[in-house]
């Protein structure tokens, strides 16, 4: 598994989907190796669960630049006396489903960057190509399994040592060269999302799922931590532009100047964990805005603290604005926890006002509205949350999809045999 653009373990979604790919197929008799990026205070291997885990320092020069941006903006606006919260990065991203011709020069120019010569990200992953080889050929590895946003460094490597390669498609990153030449292509929403150029024959749809067995709300395995909060609201995940936090923060401060009372006497409190690019912004517009007190925050946890800290939450929020339906959310229906969650085109998909509240991620005043309701009535969250644990058990567990993603292995194998 080529998870380049992942540090691991980490509580983030991608991080996530990796371990449980990685434990499912160990299940099902696999030997997995994972390669990722690595911090400077994580060893360069060590054996997680039954997988080796190796790790190859990567600098990511597109977060480079746009930190560098920020700082200089940042800078700037101090002496002009503005807001440091103003951020340059932008907000969200284009639909998958709602995809425009490319006709303009800027969005030919985009799609050249991004998707057909993505130079930044093929300068981050060059120092981890040879040592992926050499591990392919001395673990004698037959499969290599890649997460879109690695952009290609596995699929590269496979393609060298002719193996069979299979790329994970999350989102919109992506290298056109790697679509082309992996074995299979694995779709966790819908096949829409994937380029035209793609052919058909070869994509697979697995869906995200969730351990319906670690996500239990009356297992006994979870450890009990304290609440701090008579309501309790909860993120868990990556701080990164296209999570929305900005405008979950915008919502806190909506109900503070119009709501204030109706806070304390309900002790409403949103609790943010997690870490990403965006951390210092958030907290710096948490900050500024005057909504501290309405804000736990919470760096990163270990994977195994996860439930303990999904189990004392009210209720769970996905304010994505980049067209995903990310792995959070179906951990936080396992557990049996209502969701305020964006209605961005993928979600009608998959679920429904009766199981969620859906919202439009960029309107904080809806936002805030939204919350009011999920707070003033009990009864109904508790019952969305029990129809989002039986909707996960019954088509969101990863017994199920992980043997979808076995058989597309299988699938890539005899493929490559005939050829």
């Amino acid at each position: 598994m080529v998870v380049t653009d992942l540090f691991f373990p980490d509580i983030n979604g991608g991080a996530r989907r990796t371990l449980e790919t990685a434990r499912i197929l160990t299940e099902l008799g696999y030997h997995v190796t994972i390669v990722c990026n690595r911090r400077s205070e994580d060893p360069r291997h060590e054996i997680i669960e039954n997988f080796d885990v190796f790790r190859i320092h990567l600098i990511d020069i597109g977060a480079k630049a746009r930190n560098f941006l920020r700082k200089v903006m940042n800078f700037t606006r101090r002496i002009f006396r503005k807001k440091i919260s103003e951020d340059p990065v932008p907000k969200v991203f284009e639909s998958h489903l709602d995809r425009k011709p490319t006709v303009t020069f800027r969005e030919k120019l985009k799609d050249f960057y991004r998707h057909k010569f993505p130079l930044h990200k093929i300068l981050k992953w060059l120092p981890a190509f040879v040592p992926i080889v050499r591990l392919i050929k001395k673990n004698q590895i037959d499969v290599v399994y890649e997460r879109g946003p690695s952009y290609g460094v596995g699929i590269l490597a496979a393609k060298t040592l002719k193996r069979t390669s299979i790329v994970d498609f999350i989102d919109i990153m992506y290298w056109n060269w790697a679509l082309k030449h992996c074995s299979r292509i694995l779709s966790y929403f819908t096949t829409d999302q994937i380029p035209n150029f793609v052919n058909r024959s070869k994509i697979d749809t697995v869906y995200t799922c969730a351990d319906i067995i670690r996500f239990d709300p009356n297992s006994k395995e979870i450890q009990l931590i304290e609440k701090q909060s008579k309501n309790l609201g909860m993120y868990i995940g990556g701080f990164y532009h296209w999570h929305g936090l900005d405008y979950l923060v915008e919502a806190m401060v909506y109900l503070n100047n119009n709501h204030r009372k109706w806070i304390e006497k309900t002790g409403l409190q949103i609790q943010l964990i997690g870490q990403g690019e965006y951390s210092e912004y958030i907290r710096n517009l948490i900050k500024e805005r005057n909504v501290g007190d309405l804000f736990l925050l919470h760096d990163r946890i270990d994977f195994d603290q996860v439930p303990s800290y999904l189990k004392i939450a009210d209720f769970c929020i996905s304010l994505n604005t980049g067209d995903a339906l990310g792995m959070k959310v179906f951990e936080y229906m396992a557990m049996s926890k209502s969701v305020l969650i964006s209605n961005i085109d993928i979600v009608p998909k998959f679920l429904s006002e009766d199981i969620v509240y859906m919202v439009n991620p960029q309107n904080p005043q809806e936002i805030a509205q939204r919350i009011k309701e999920i707070i003033d009535h009990p009864e109904e969250r508790n019952q969305k949350g029990q129809k989002a644990r039986e909707l996960v058990v019954k088509k969101y567990n990863w017994n199920k999809h992980g043997r979808n993603i076995h058989n597309s292995i299988i699938k890539s194998i005899k493929a490559q045999q005939k050829g």
